[in-house]
């Protein structure tokens, strides 16, 4: 498994351990997670190195997650050679090695502009550089690879795992900085990582997904007031307040002063967050659904176990 520094990777390879694989995790950096017990600091973009992991070991199936996952804003696909080279590099190792029957690729929704559903698997229009990178690893597989693939596109993931994007969510609802917005309450395809392992494990395991693209996600779209809320409850909070729009927007654009003039990330709220928390973002997951259809996690028990693993973990 590569990229398991990853919060999606040491999720996923400490629930394959913990099911009795036999499991290498990869990644340039080592992982905070102390349970990522077998583990090698390799950069996919050293070929010779990663080469000889791959003899050494001699995997049956590689799960490829390690990517640069920000969008690229302002930069040029150059500068995303972990998704590019470093997929190539996964692919042409991946031939060299007997032993590999199967790759499954973790790409992204943004081969397509958001809330844009594909029209086929080949279906491609990026419009950042992550996007595109991620195109480009899906197109090398699909035309150069000799095992089988499966292609896996995330939504919104989230759940019990350091580093996750909506760790500073749960994080603002804790401490109570968290609002919601008069007039919005979009509905949005996430997905809880103990759905994903499940929707994962099913795929591997179906010599019909062999050669496909999946959306990975949870099958019913959650609105972000009512998770919101379930997640204050679960830290006892109460319920959530609510600001007007014109005070967010504001908002918004001086993040959006801060990035153009002095490059400044750290702010709050941009117009991208904005839109994120205003904008409904539905996928059809049906391909999905028929291979694993029965999802273990509800939203209540998701939000349950990731405020427990949360107080263990992040509110120490």
């Amino acid at each position: 498994m590569t990229g398991t520094s990853g919060f999606i990777a040491s999720y996923l390879y400490t629930r394959f351990s913990e099911d009795g694989f036999e499991i290498l995790g990869l990644d340039k950096k080592k992982p905070n997670d102390s349970r990522v017990e077998n583990f090698k600091v390799v950069n996919i973009l050293d070929k010779k190195k990663l080469h000889n992991v791959f003899q050494s070991y001699q995997p049956d199936i590689v799960l490829h997650l390690a990517a640069r996952i920000d969008l690229g804003i302002g930069d040029t696909i150059d500068n995303f050679q972990d998704n590019t080279v470093g997929t190539k590099n996964i692919v042409d190792v991946c031939n060299e090695t007997p032993s590999v029957e199967k790759l499954l690729f973790t790409s992204t929704i943004l081969v397509l502009p958001r809330r844009i559903n594909p029209k086929s698997d080949t279906h491609f229009d990026p419009k950042s550089p992550y996007g595109e990178s991620k195109m480009i690893g899906e197109q090398y597989i699909r035309e150069n690879l000799k095992a089988d693939w499966i292609v896996v596109r995330p939504t919104s993931i989230w759940g019990p795992s350091p580093g996750s994007h909506y760790q500073i969510f749960f994080d603002k609802i804790f401490q109570k900085r968290y609002f919601n917005i008069n007039g919005y309450d979009p509905k949005i395809t996430f997905g809880f990582l103990g759905n994903f392992y499940y929707q994962i494990f099913e795929l591997l395991n179906e010599k019909d997904a062999i050669g496909n693209v999946f959306y990975i996600g949870d099958y019913k779209p959650v609105r972000v007031r009512y998770w919101a809320e379930i997640i204050s409850q679960a830290f006892k909070n109460g319920r959530i307040k609510s600001l007007p729009y014109f005070i967010v927007k504001l908002l918004a654009l001086t993040g959006d002063l801060l990035f153009f003039f002095f490059k400044y990330k750290g702010f709050p709220m941009n117009s991208y967050r904005l839109n994120n928390l205003i904008i409904d973002r539905i996928y059809n997951l049906e391909k999905t659904s028929k291979i694993a259809p029965n999802l273990p996690f509800t939203l209540e028990d998701a939000v349950t176990e990731t405020v427990n693993w949360y107080k263990k973990n992040i509110n120490k």
